[in-house]
């Protein structure tokens, strides 16, 4: 743990110039905000798990030496680096906090004070959640990049009903690549690619969403590239297969 700490500190001062820069570096508002929407639901328990933090090291130092905000946003993949070693860290932080002086201090047994806190951890869970999580409405809650749409708008069930049909049409053993977002309805395939990788796709799905201003251009290109042709559209989504091989059908 000595060995990591002096690693860790030799780390930031060379990479954020002194001590001060560092320490301002570390605690800025936004990471103070993430550690605490980490901490809240779990009543801090895992702080008190004085043996667990050199479980958490790692993730505290890939999220406090970050730059990118991504990476300490709750609503990134990022933090998974840190949040299945703070529940590890919880239970035991309850029973170091119970089985210490902090239950000959309220002057109750262990087992009531565990229960108690255990109620409180649940309460601190169920108010975090209302303002920032999934289950209640609220403007805090996002999916990545993309506020979470509640509501069932018409023109978003019209555009899945759509790639349903095209999921259908595609034979289960083709490659399909796709454009990043409509990327996960077809994920499940064998062959199942990004637009990195369309010459090893069979059939290549894109929607305009994904592809902004360089829409018409690479559309355009994928047309004159005369190795796939348009068999489906619609809801701003076009569907492309590969022509056969000559003297194969197209």
């Amino acid at each position: 743990m000595r060995v990591f700490v002096v690693l860790y500190l030799d780390v930031v001062f060379r990479k954020h110039r002194g001590p001060a820069f560092a320490l301002k570096h570390v605690l800025a508002e936004k990471k103070v905000l993430f550690a605490a929407l980490l901490l809240l639901p779990l009543a801090g328990a895992p702080l008190f798990a004085r043996r667990m933090w050199i479980l958490m090291a790692y993730g505290l130092a890939f999220i406090l030496l970050a730059t990118r905000r991504y990476l300490f946003s709750p609503y990134f993949q990022y933090s998974v680096v840190l949040f299945p070693m703070l529940f590890a860290a919880a239970a035991r932080g309850l029973g170091d906090l119970t089985a210490g002086r902090l239950a000959s201090a309220l002057g109750l047994a262990p087992p009531r004070l565990f229960a108690a806190m255990g109620a409180g951890m649940l309460a601190c869970a169920l108010l975090t959640s209302a303002s920032y999580g999934v289950f209640w409405p609220n403007d805090a809650f996002r999916g990545g990049f993309d506020r979470f749409h509640r509501e069932d708008h018409p023109k978003r069930r019209a555009r899945y009903e759509f790639i349903r049909e095209v999921q259908r049409m595609i034979p289960p053993g083709a490659a399909v690549a796709a454009t990043a977002r409509i990327g996960a309805h077809f994920a499940s395939r064998d062959r199942a690619y990004t637009m990195k990788r369309s010459r090893d796709a069979d059939y290549l799905v894109l929607w305009n969403g994904d592809l902004r201003e360089k829409r018409r251009e690479r559309i355009r290109a994928i047309r004159r590239g005369g190795r796939f042709r348009e068999v489906k559209r619609g809801h701003g989504i076009w569907v492309f297969r590969r022509r056969a091989a000559a003297g194969g059908e197209g």
